[in-house]
């Protein structure tokens, strides 16, 4: 596992950026099983690989690869 993710982690030069910046007391989960396509509330910005891929409300990039095992 920790093989999977040797340059996440930290934020530092040369690392990969995956960042989200919520409000502590409004994060809260809105998937269901029957609607798991739901943004969370609370989120206001999602940096993966260092670029904006999610700000007010809207997916802006569909970044990232899976982290397989």
């Amino acid at each position: 596992v920790a093989n999977a993710m040797p340059m996440r982690g930290k934020i530092a030069n040369n690392y990969i950026a995956d960042i989200t910046i919520f409000d502590k007391d409004e994060i809260n989960g809105s998937a269901t099983i029957s609607n798991p396509n739901q943004f969370s509330k609370g989120i206001e910005t999602v940096i993966v690989n260092g670029e904006i891929a999610y700000q007010n409300n809207k997916l802006i990039a569909k970044k990232g690869k899976p982290i397989r095992y």
